[in-house]
């Protein structure tokens, strides 16, 4: 199977619920890749968000920390998953996983 295949397969989706456990009990950091333009009003009534937009990502996602774990969101999920797959492609080891709402 061919890596962004593997990654995609790999890459799973977190349910809200879940989301704001690991966001509120183990200090995970939701990465909001929504754009500057859907953002308007916070979607994500949670600590620890960091707005970076999925067309700034590649080049920025160096500016995440990686001691703790990531949970890229979207409004829907497509862009939460490439997200993920892109961070787990470079060797990110906290398996990050998407979320969306």
């Amino acid at each position: 199977m061919p890596t962004d295949q593997r990654a995609q397969a790999d890459a799973r989706q977190y349910c809200p619920t879940l989301t704001r456990r690991k966001i509120t009990d183990e200090n995970a950091l939701r990465v909001d890749v929504r754009e500057a333009d859907e953002v308007t009003k916070p979607a994500f009534d949670v600590p620890n968000v960091v707005h970076l937009p999925m067309s700034e990502f590649e080049r920025r996602c160096a500016e995440l920390p990686r001691d703790r774990e990531r949970i890229p969101a979207c409004s829907v999920g497509p862009r939460s998953l490439k997200a993920s797959c892109f961070l787990m492609y470079h060797g990110d080891d906290k398996r990050p996983r998407g979320s969306c709402c």
